[in-house]
């Protein structure tokens, strides 16, 4: 008699283990990821000006995650007067190159899909103000994620 199996099981298996978290580091961190959450603060710049507010430079060796942002203006603005731009290595990054409404504040920031980064870009947190005066305004952005070591995603 033969054993009450699955033709599937096997290859279900097989490719459980090999889509496992330990091979997707963007989902959990892996043992020796490195957490990073730089936030800063920038004085508002002259309209038509574009500035940095956060740098972000990807190490060497490693790759990483964003999983969450967050960007304010600490004045009343209207949406479309200042622009966010996350951009890697000068290149806006899909769905975050032109953002018009505040992403909450550094410590209620909004969650991402997971924002894959790779070893040796540097990410740009940008402000560009359209048409917003106003003397004493602050701008603050936070980006928040972990590196993990390149070839840990290898499968």
């Amino acid at each position: 008699m033969m054993p009450n199996r699955s033709p599937l099981r096997g290859p279900i298996v097989a490719e459980s283990s090999r889509l496992s978290p330990s091979y997707m580091p963007w989902w959990y961190p892996p043992p020796g990821f490195r957490a990073f959450n730089p936030a800063q603060a920038l004085a508002l710049p002259a309209i038509g000006i574009t500035s940095a507010v956060v740098t972000l430079p990807v190490p060497l060796g490693y790759d990483g995650v964003i999983l969450r942002l967050s960007h304010r203006c600490t004045a009343m603005f209207v949406d479309g007067d200042l622009i966010w731009r996350l951009q890697a290595d000068g290149r806006p990054i899909p769905n975050y190159g032109n953002l018009s409404v505040e992403f909450g504040p550094p410590n209620n920031p909004v969650a991402t899909d997971g924002i894959l980064i790779y070893s040796g870009q540097t990410i740009n947190y940008m402000l560009n103000n359209v048409a917003l005066a106003g003397a004493g305004v602050m701008i603050v952005c936070s980006l928040g994620g972990y590196f993990w070591p390149k070839g840990v995603e290898s499968w």
